[in-house]
């Protein structure tokens, strides 16, 4: 059997910068008339982190980038571990910045949960997901990445079964899409 499932996560991973975030005040350097590459990184890295305290987040905007409104440039990123690359534009010639994600940044919990649920509304039955996690509660993804998780359960007529389901990151909005196999 099967299906094939969408579905979109709630907002709150728009923190992890899946969606164009705006940081207000990244100011020029005193000395120089370049953004502050520390200011900026420290800035993404507690957007990040206000959102979830425990992950590991580095950021590594470049120096010298020069103030100039719509210009845009790279800051490489890890996201507990793994890499990811944000792609900063500059609102104005003042310092003000958003950025969004190359990739998906998808917590774990939440994938095994909302696939199950949507498992079992398809077949009913108790379904519990274990994706692949290297000991990180987040998976970083670009789009098209398939990642295989296994399930386990008892159907509505008490037969234990298990299997394995594609999850297939459609976008960099953490939106998703699944097939049992």
């Amino acid at each position: 059997m099967i299906m094939r499932i969408h579905t979109k996560f709630s907002p709150r991973r728009a923190a992890f910068g899946c969606v164009a975030l705006v940081t207000a005040g990244v100011t020029l350097t005193a000395c120089s008339s370049s953004l502050d590459a520390t200011k900026l990184n420290e800035t993404i890295t507690s957007q990040v982190t206000a959102s979830d305290p425990n992950v590991s987040v580095t950021v590594s905007c470049p120096d010298g980038v020069k103030p100039e409104a719509g210009a845009t440039f790279e800051c490489p990123a890890t996201i507990d571990g793994q890499p990811l690359v944000l792609t900063v534009t500059q609102e104005d010639d003042q310092g003000n910045v958003k950025y969004v994600a190359d990739s998906s940044i998808l917590s774990v919990a939440e994938v095994q949960n909302q696939v199950a649920t949507q498992l079992a509304e398809q077949v009913p039955g108790t379904w519990q997901l274990s994706c692949p996690t290297s000991g990180t509660t987040y998976i970083v993804a670009t789009p098209n990445t398939v990642f295989d998780c296994t399930v386990a359960g008892t159907s509505a007529e008490g037969v234990e079964q298990t299997g394995t389901v594609a999850v297939t990151v459609t976008d960099t909005e953490s939106n998703i899409t699944w097939e049992l196999t």
